[in-house]
C-alpha cells in the first residue's frame, strides 16, 4: 500500500468520531438526556447528546487530533508547493505543531482536574465539620453520590457555626462545591436585602441557627446565589453579600430558586 493510499484510508477514518457525536444526539433525541435537574428529548436532547459526546472527545482529544490531520491533509493537498516538500519532511512539522495543540488542550483538561480536586477536598473538609446538612433537592445523580461521597447523593447545604461558613454541595451535569463566610451585622441586614435582591429561599435551621435567607440578584439570575443571611437562635445575625465566582465574577449557581417549594412543603408536612 503506498502512502498516498494510506494516507486516503486514515482521512476517512478521522470522520468516524463526526459519526459517533451525531449517533449520541440521536440517541439524546429518542431516549432522552439527563440535563440539570430534568430529562429532555428531542431537539433539546439532540443538540445537548452532541454537546457531551463533543466535550468528551475534545478532553480526550480525539476530535482536535482527528480535525488536525484533516486540515493538514487538505492543505498538503491543495497547496503546490507542499506536494513537492517529501512525505518524511513535511511529517514531523505537521505533527509537531498537532503536539503542541493537543498540548494546550491536554493542560487546560489537567487544570480542571485539579481544580475538581480542590472543590472536592473543600467539600470533604465541610462535610467533616459542619454541624448541619439540609437536602434541598431529591433528584440522585450516582450510586457513588457527589464527588463519590456516598452519604451525598442529593443536593445539600452545609452549615459549620464554629467558623460561620455555609457551603453548597450539587450537582449539576458535573459535581460543584463553594461556600462562603458569613460576617456578624444588625437585623436590619434582612430587610435590606429583602429591598434589593429577590429572596430565593428560606431555610430553617437547627440550634444555635435559626433559619437561612438565600437571595438571587434579579428574576434571570434566579437559579444563583448572590448573598445570604443567617438569623440565630441568639438574635444575631450574620451575612454574605456579593458572592460571585472568582475567575468570572458572576454570582454563585445554587439551583435554590427550585428547591424552595420543596423545602416548605417538607416543613409543613412535619
Amino acid at each position: 500500500m503506498d502512502k498516498q493510499k494510506a494516507a486516503k484510508i486514515i482521512l476517512i477514518i478521522s470522520f468516524v468520531p463526526y459519526g459517533l457525536v451525531l449517533l449520541s444526539g440521536i440517541f439524546g433525541a429518542i431516549f432522552g438526556v439527563g440535563f440539570f435537574f430534568d430529562t429532555v428529548y428531542g431537539l433539546d436532547g439532540f443538540l445537548i447528546g452532541i454537546l457531551g459526546a463533543g466535550m468528551s472527545m475534545i478532553y480526550i482529544p480525539i476530535i482536535p487530533a482527528c480535525l488536525i490531520y484533516q486540515i493538514v491533509y487538505l492543505i498538503r493537498s491543495k497547496v503546490e508547493f507542499l506536494k513537492k516538500i517529501p512525505f518524511k519532511k513535511f511529517a514531523p512539522v505537521a505533527g509537531g505543531i498537532a503536539l503542541v495543540i493537543i498540548g494546550v488542550i491536554l493542560v487546560n483538561s489537567f487544570e480542571y482536574e485539579i481544580s475538581a480536586a480542590i472543590q472536592k477536598n473543600a467539600a470533604k473538609r465541610m462535610l467533616k465539620n459542619a454541624e448541619e446538612k439540609i437536602e434541598y433537592d431529591m433528584a440522585e445523580y450516582d450510586l457513588d453520590g457527589i464527588f463519590g461521597f456516598k452519604d451525598c447523593i442529593h443536593d445539600c447545604i452545609l452549615v459549620d457555626y464554629d467558623k460561620n461558613e455555609v457551603g453548597l454541595l450539587y450537582s449539576a451535569g458535573y459535581d460543584e462545591y463553594w461556600s462562603v463566610r458569613l460576617a456578624p451585622t444588625d437585623g436590619k441586614t434582612v430587610e435590606s436585602m429583602e429591598r434589593k435582591y429577590i429572596l430565593q429561599a428560606e431555610i430553617p435551621l437547627n440550634s444555635p441557627g435559626k433559619r437561612l435567607l438565600t437571595f438571587s440578584e434579579n428574576p434571570s439570575n434566579s437559579h444563583r446565589t448572590i448573598a445570604m443571611v443567617m438569623e440565630m437562635s441568639d438574635g444575631s445575625v450574620l451575612y454574605a453579600d456579593n458572592i460571585c465566582e472568582p475567575d468570572t465574577g458572576y454570582t454563585r449557581y445554587s439551583g435554590l430558586n427550585s428547591s424552595i417549594f420543596r423545602i416548605k412543603a417538607e416543613d409543613e408536612e412535619q
